[in-house]
């Protein structure tokens, strides 16, 4: 493995770790169900035990899980195992999570959005991301379409929740690859 993998898989460990201390992380991403109330009101909505400002400090982090640019992300990591002396059966479970995760972003997203498309999961997560919370300005189009969004809170809540549960089921899956990696080094003595 050339240092430079070496240094991606460090730091990818590290960013995990860092992840799993964040409040955010330990309160409500590891719930088993994301709630929204509204008591009839929907302009008054909320999700229940959810701070803005913890999930925006959390996504400053997490959002390196899904951006290549930093090779730490759970693509650059796949291909950082596939590329290497790893097992066979390690690359086979991690292209499996690998796969699992590229399945469940790709699905459409089971609840409607307000302007009538159909979008992918994978949507989602990226309207919020870089509607809202990251970069703002630099998506045109994203930012559109999340304040369309916003505009319908009957539809908006939901999608809100959606995005949540989807940041649920990435953390999972890098969790799992974070677990499976180190196994493996230390079953090669590695680790």
């Amino acid at each position: 493995m050339t240092p430079e993998d070496s240094k991606h898989l460090d730091e990818f460990f590290e960013l995990i770790e860092e992840l799993r201390s964040i409040r955010f992380m330990r309160d409500l991403l590891s719930q088993d169900s994301i709630t929204v109330t509204h008591r009839g009101d929907w302009d008054k909505a909320s999700i229940m035990d959810f701070d803005e400002d913890d999930c925006r400090s959390f996504l400053l982090s997490f959002r390196l899980l899904l951006q290549d640019n930093d090779k730490i992300s759970i693509r650059c990591i796949s291909k950082i195992i596939e590329n290497n002396d790893f097992s066979d059966d390690c690359k086979r479970l991690v292209d499996n999570e690998r796969f699992s995760l590229q399945l469940s972003l790709s699905s459409q997203c089971p609840i409607a959005v307000p302007d009538g498309d159909s979008v992918t999961n994978q949507e989602v997560v990226y309207t919020f991301l870089y509607g809202f919370y990251a970069h703002r300005g630099m998506n045109k189009t994203r930012r559109e379409r999340y304040l369309l969004w916003k505009k319908d809170s009957r539809q908006f809540y939901p999608l809100k929740s959606q995005f949540l549960c989807l940041m649920q089921i990435i953390m999972s899956h890098a969790q799992e690859l974070d677990r499976l990696i180190k196994a493996e080094q230390v079953h090669r003595g590695n680790g």
